[in-house]
């Protein structure tokens, strides 16, 4: 029996099998185009990403604020509650906390307070007691005093009595100052409302190089609140005060609505072809009416 040996030729193909240089070349070359169009796909899209989180970011912030400057000025009334105006500052009389009356006591200017909300303590510069009168809901008005004393539930009055035998203790007790005790003990009813405030300015500052809304209280140091804001030359925040015909003005006194705008800028800046590093940027104007006022008497609104 014979063995077929295969062809000389077929043998040097076997020793010579693999690839040649040039299609090394060639496959890397390939290689190198599709990983580097697949980085500039990722770096394209992480740019994308975060110009969009930034982007995001200033939107929430500006809007943040925006509400609560919005907040603040809804609670205030031009009768006394704006201390001072300026185009990039606002001082006012802010809401603290309330409740509501729930004990008296017999002698002393003390209240039992349930349904307590934020601040009622001796930090507040003024609080106002909603008094009844006997002789009709016309003669009903405000009584404008202060906070001396807190106690804890339990202390000064222990109990708050609803209906003929139901009773809970008070969320918090109270001593008044301010107000004659007996005006306050026979005008104040139970089921009254009490409003504490304190006098707050909310303004744009400086801080590490950037601009910030910022609030203080008692002439004390800014607090950070939202931002950063542009510069106030480039209209980081700016107020406009306008009066019951519509006019500016810059009495406290005879402000009916508040104009606030808001030009917002990202933290960080993202880079971009052919731009560089750039910062996102964004701007939200809002109007508010004070307490008291009406839309109708100054148009629209918008």
């Amino acid at each position: 029996m014979t063995t077929r040996q295969p062809h000389p030729r077929f043998i040097a193909r076997r020793k010579t099998a693999g690839f040649t240089a040039i299609e090394v070349l060639v496959y890397l070359t390939i290689g190198v185009i599709i990983v580097g169009g697949v980085y500039v796909l990722i770096l394209s899209q992480n740019r994308l990403y975060g110009k969009q989180r930034e982007q995001m970011d200033v939107r929430s912030s500006i809007r943040s604020a925006a509400n609560l400057l919005s907040w603040e000025l809804r609670q205030a009334s031009s009768s006394g509650d704006l201390y001072s105006i300026t185009p990039d500052s606002v001082s006012l009389r802010a809401a603290q906390g309330q409740g509501v009356v729930c004990a008296k006591d017999n002698t002393l200017p003390r209240l039992g307070l349930y349904a307590v909300w934020g601040d009622l303590d001796p930090s507040a510069d003024s609080a106002l007691i909603f008094a009844t009168r006997r002789q009709g809901p016309e003669d009903d008005e405000w009584l404008v005093g202060g906070i001396k004393n807190t106690w804890l539930p339990g202390g000064a009055i222990q109990w708050c009595v609803y209906g003929d035998s139901t009773t809970t203790a008070p969320d918090l007790v109270i001593e008044i100052q301010g107000i004659p005790t007996d005006s306050l003990l026979e005008n104040v009813k139970v089921g009254a409302p009490i409003r504490s405030f304190r006098q707050v300015q909310y303004g744009i500052f400086q801080e590490a190089g950037r601009w910030w809304l910022g609030r203080r209280a008692g002439g004390g140091l800014y607090k950070r609140l939202s931002g950063p804001l542009r510069a106030p030359s480039d209209s980081g925040l700016v107020f406009t005060y306008y009066d019951d015909a519509g006019s500016v003005t810059t009495d406290p006194f005879r402000v009916a609505m508040v104009e606030i705008a808001l030009r917002g800028e990202s933290e960080k800046a993202v880079m971009w072809p052919g731009v560089g590093p750039e910062r996102q940027r964004d701007a939200v104007t809002t109007r508010v009416f004070l307490r008291g006022n009406m839309r109708g008497s100054l148009g629209d609104g918008s």
